[in-house]
């Protein structure tokens, strides 16, 4: 009997929902992202290697071929304040040359050169960049209040004195000490005088023809005599006065110069313009400058005297005596400005002398920076 034939089991239905699987990218398009990421890092590198390129030729270019124009000069006035002499100096920046440069396209910096009066080196502080050339012919100087120095130029400025840093701000305070400088050139006569009157005695530097005209005996003086112009030889001189006769003017009793030797030029400096004598002690006597003689080429020399006529120092300053700028006078130290005796075929330096008036000591600075 054969056995019986076993039905075969049902399939199992499928799942009424097929199976979550992870989607893996195309290959054609995990290619395209690749290659587009390629392409824009080749693209950057590029841009940085030219980058790079451009600065180094400008580098060079600047290096090898710009001009290089060389030291800075003095634009306006010096001015002297509490701790420091002040004035702007004017460089030139390095360009490259053209054939169809024009000069209005030359840029300069404007910076502000300080000298400190008690010694040291001095200074330059960098104010403005990309200057125009006519931007240094406004340039100002206002003032100190002992702790910065106020400058106007392409705008108003704060120099901190201690440290150099430089800030814009917005308005200057009042009081500041320093003259300020102006359009006016300062005129060196204005600190200078021909003679003074001390109680009932006269003090001056006179030439023989001075003397026979102006201050022979009997002749009235004021209290003050202002220093004359005029190529002279000049003796100190001391005479007696009378008493006041009218308001101010006082009879010349005698008067002749006490000492052989003269001075070139010879006047006596004032402590202030318009104001009398820098008269020092110990021992009494004043200041005075003279040229070292009469030549067209003569430097200015400083000369302390006392009473008695006796020199008590002298110093050569190396300025050129006719081209004299600018006194600057103090308690202690006087300064002197101008440029040195000219030399063919070459631009006078413009320099500043410091002469202190205890020792007689000299320190020279040039404003070529």
């Amino acid at each position: 009997m054969a056995a019986p034939r076993l039905a075969p089991l049902p399939k199992p239905a499928p799942p009424s929902q097929p199976l979550t699987t992870w989607s893996q990218p195309a290959e054609p398009e995990h290619a395209f992202w690749r290659r587009h990421r390629a392409l824009r890092t080749m693209v950057a590198l590029w841009l940085l290697g030219l980058s790079l390129l451009a600065a180094a030729v400008l580098w060079l270019l600047q290096r090898w071929f710009a001009v290089q124009p060389g030291l800075g000069a003095p634009v306006g006035h010096v001015v002297r304040t509490e701790r420091h002499l002040a004035t702007w100096i004017q460089t030139l920046e390095p360009y490259l040359p053209s054939l169809h440069r024009s000069g209005g396209d030359d840029r300069f910096t404007l910076s502000v050169l300080l000298v400190p009066l008690a010694g040291g080196e001095p200074q330059l502080v960098r104010v403005h960049r990309g200057c125009r050339a006519q931007d240094g012919l406004h340039a100002q100087i206002l003032g100190s209040d002992g702790q910065h120095l106020w400058v106007q130029a392409l705008e108003l400025s704060a120099i901190d004195l201690s440290t150099g840093a430089v800030r814009t701000v917005p308005s200057a305070p009042a009081g500041l000490r320093g003259a300020p400088t102006g359009r006016m050139l300062p005129r060196p006569g204005e600190h200078l005088l021909a003679g003074f009157r001390k109680e009932q005695r006269w003090f001056g530097l006179h030439s023989a023809a001075e003397l026979a005209r102006d201050y022979a005996v009997g002749r009235f003086v004021r209290d003050l005599a202002p220093a004359a112009d005029g190529r002279h030889e000049r003796r100190f001189c001391v005479g007696e006065l009378a008493p006041a006769g009218a308001p101010m003017l006082h009879k010349i009793e005698a008067l002749g110069p006490v000492r052989a030797g003269a001075f070139a030029q010879g006047a006596l400096l004032r402590a202030a313009p318009g104001a009398g004598p820098l008269q020092l002690a110990g021992p009494d006597g004043v200041l005075a400058i003279a040229a070292r003689d009469l030549g067209l080429a003569a430097t200015l020399q400083v000369v302390r005297l006392d009473e008695a006529g006796q020199v008590v120092w002298q110093v050569d300053t190396g300025l050129d005596h006719f081209r004299l700028e600018q006194i600057l006078g103090g308690e202690a130290v006087t300064a002197f400005v101008g440029t040195r005796p000219s030399v063919p075929g070459r631009v006078p330096e413009p320099i500043v002398a410091l002469v202190d008036h205890a020792a007689g000591t000299l320190v020279v600075h040039s404003l070529w920076r």
